[in-house]
Parts: structure tokens; C-alpha cells; sequence
């Protein structure tokens, strides 16, 4: 019996899916081109300034970006025929305090595909695309936050103090909001290169609507190797007012070692009120290096927990856990609060033990249908070697700004 993979299964249903384009458009239709973006600017005040864990020093600072990252993009698309689509996406990255953009030389750094869509649901796109961890994040479903404070650091701290052996030598900053910790440009598991990814949305009856999706990013190489590879998958579950969703995110490096990602969460909702829930798991090869991933992110300055990039303990494994409870609440029409409470832990064998838990109260208020302006005050409590070798340390914030999008 022939063996079958996972990427010739893509190749096949990706072979199908142009074919049942090309019969089925009859006319063609112009592109429809827009520029669109969003700007968040905004000031924060911190108790303990990050990275000064055990010194008593506040800091007020300039922010580019709390509620969400900046960026702006360009986008189109174009009626196929017989209910099938076309569109692109291209979208970059930029701080509104310099006008610098995000990723240095990469210039479309969040977003740059051509996608395809049917009537009957499926969505087949090609390019540099975000995970599926990413997207269930951002509508609220793995954090109750939508990915909000992705630029806040709440500690900064050598990884080699938190070696067992002490011979990592690379940088942990714990955010704010932990569940950008774990979909990050470090880890890779925010966005791929080379992605090819596929999903189908579909309703059984009176039972709800289900997704499910399926991504793979073509194999890079180093040298003569073909081995880096990103693949991941998910499920969706929609019912009324009741959300389920959950992903699953492995990136495997140029040299074999490994990184896995699993996550679920819930979200059950009233007239004005929502409460949610979400659990995630990262286990990362203590070797496992973004710089030898080639077809994944290899940018891996900007993210949250970057391990072993100089080094590591062979054979090595950790685990980075975050748990969270969420109650949204719609006060009037223009102003939503959201309370959120985020658990992280961190273990394994190259790793002391450390957790972190954050408490956080955020409400924006609608000016119309473009502005927004939002506040949060948080607290955060670090113990167990999260700061540094048998230490804690505890934060309070307060942040407020103003976001406009186009």
C-alpha cells in the first residue's frame, strides 16, 4: 500500500480545488483594491519597570501599540464566477512613535497570500499567514484579550540564570498578557512562511456550524537538508452562544528537534455578558532554534520566550503552561469591561520552576465606528525563579491610549 503524507494530501485537495475553479468560472470580474490599517498609540505607568525585577523603580513610557499592534495593508478581491472567489492579502507592521517597521527587512511582515473560496466553504490560501493558534487568539477564544499588551514586558531575565546547567544563555520576557507568550515570533507560532493552509466551515443539521483546518509550510533547507517544516491544525464549534475551539501547532527545526503547541478554549455568552476560558501547552525541545527553520518565522528578536538560540541541553525538554478566566461585560452600547485573570508556569529539565499570575481590568469605550480609546490597570505576581534563581516580584500598571483604524 502506497504511503500517504500529509503534504501530498494538501497537494491533491490544493490540484482539485483550481480544477473545480477553472470549470466552474465563466466571467471574469476587476479586482477590488483597498488600503485599510490600524494605529494604537498610547501611555503606561509600571511600578516595577520591566526587566528591573527586585529594584524598586517605576517607569512611564511611550507605547506603540497596547491594544493592539500597528499596521497597515493593501487587499483585494475578485469575483471568480459561480460563487467562487479570489483575494490577497499584504500587511505590515510599523511603531507609530518612529514610523519604523516591525520586522526590519521584511516589508509585508504580518500577512502576504492569495487565498481562494468556495460556496460550499472551503478556504485554500498560499503564502505568509498566521497560525490557527494566532486566529482563534485574536477573535477571543484562546485569550480573552484578543492578543492585547503583545508589546508590554512584565520581566526580562537571562535564561542561563534559570538553567539548570546555566549554559542557555538567551532571554525570557514574560508579557503582560502570558498568552502572547506562547504565540510568539520566537517560538514561530504566530505566523509561517510558505504556508499552505486549508479549511472548510460546514453545519450537520440543527447542530451548529463546524470548521476544521488543516496548514503546512513547505520544507526550507539548510545546507543539503530538507527537514524544517511547520504543520498545524484546528476545530471550531459554534452553537448559538456557545464557542469550542482548540489547535495543535508543530514546528520541527532544520536539525530534527521539535516544538509542539496545544490549546482549547470556551466562550458561553448572554444579552451583555460573556464568560471564557482556555488552556494552552507548549513543550519545546531545549534545542529548537527559530534561526534554523528557514520556511517558519526566523526573526526571533521581537518575541516572548526565545530558548536556546546560543546553546541549550541536548535532549533537554520544557514546558510553558498558561491557563485563563475571563468575564466580559457590555455596560452600554460604546463601552465593553473585560476581567481576566492568566496563570503561567514554566518546568522542565533545563529549566527551574517559575509561575506567574496576572490579574488584569480592561474597558474601551467606542467613539464610532473607527476610534476607540481604552484603559487597563493590572497586577502581576511573579514566584519561584520566574525573576531570577529563587526569587519573585510583583508589578502594578496602569495603561491608557487610543486606537484608530482605516
Amino acid at each position: 500500500m502506497p504511503k500517504i503524507s500529509l503534504f501530498g494530501i494538501l497537494i491533491y485537495l490544493f490540484q482539485s480545488f483550481v480544477l473545480t475553479l477553472w470549470l466552474a468560472s465563466s466571467s471574469f470580474a476587476q479586482v477590488n483594491v483597498e488600503l485599510y490599517g490600524l494605529l494604537d498609540s498610547g501611555l503606561r505607568h509600571d511600578s516595577l519597570a520591566p526587566g528591573l525585577k527586585g529594584a524598586r523603580q517605576s517607569e512611564t513610557q511611550f507605547l506603540s501599540g497596547s491594544l493592539s499592534n500597528s499596521y497597515f495593508g493593501i487587499r483585494g478581491n475578485e469575483n471568480l464566477g459561480g460563487q467562487y472567489t479570489a483575494d490577497f492579502d499584504l500587511e505590515s507592521g510599523f511603531l507609530p512613535s518612529t514610523g519604523a517597521s516591525q520586522q526590519g527587512n521584511t516589508f509585508f511582515d504580518r500577512k502576504a497570500f492569495i487565498s481562494l473560496h468556495s460556496p460550499d466553504g472551503a478556504n485554500l490560501s498560499l503564502g505568509r499567514n498566521t497560525t490557527f493558534a494566532y486566529d482563534l487568539a485574536s477573535r477571543g477564544l484562546m485569550d480573552p484579550l484578543q492578543r492585547a499588551h503583545n508589546n508590554i514586558n512584565e520581566s526580562a531575565v537571562s535564561v542561563g540564570s534559570l538553567s539548570k546547567a546555566g549554559n542557555m544563555g538567551t532571554l525570557v520576557n514574560a508579557r503582560l498578557n502570558p498568552s502572547n507568550t506562547l504565540i510568539s515570533s520566537s517560538f514561530a507560532t504566530d505566523r509561517n512562511d510558505a504556508m499552505l493552509k486549508l479549511s472548510k466551515s460546514f453545519s450537520i443539521f440543527n447542530l451548529g456550524t463546524f470548521n476544521l483546518g488543516i496548514s503546512y509550510s513547505v520544507p526550507g533547507s539548510v545546507g543539503n537538508t530538507f527537514r524544517a517544516y511547520g504543520a498545524g491544525s484546528y476545530f471550531a464549534y459554534t452553537q448559538n452562544n456557545f464557542n469550542l475551539g482548540g489547535s495543535f501547532q508543530q514546528n520541527q527545526d532544520a536539525n530534527g528537534h521539535h516544538l509542539r503547541l496545544k490549546n482549547i478554549g470556551v466562550t458561553y455568552g448572554w444579552e451583555t455578558l460573556q464568560i471564557q476560558a482556555a488552556y494552552q501547552n507548549l513543550k519545546v525541545d531545549d534545542t529548537y532554534s527559530t534561526a534554523a527553520t528557514p520556511a517558519l518565522e526566523t526573526t526571533a528578536s521581537t518575541g516572548v520566550v526565545a530558548i536556546a538560540k546560543s546553546g541549550g541541553l541536548p535532549g533537554a525538554r520544557d514546558a510553558f503552561k498558561v491557563s485563563d478566566l475571563a468575564v466580559r461585560y457590555l455596560l452600554t452600547d460604546q463601552l465593553q469591561l473585560t476581567g481576566a485573570i492568566y496563570k503561567l508556569a514554566m518546568s522542565g529539565q533545563a529549566l527551574l520552576p517559575g509561575q506567574n499570575q496576572t490579574w488584569i481590568l480592561m474597558g474601551v469605550y467606542t467613539l464610532s465606528k473607527s476610534t476607540k480609546i481604552y484603559f487597563d490597570l493590572d497586577y502581576s505576581h511573579s514566584t519561584d525563579n520566574l525573576t531570577g534563581p529563587n526569587t519573585s516580584g510583583q508589578n502594578t500598571g496602569f495603561g491608557t491610549g487610543i486606537q484608530m483604524r482605516f
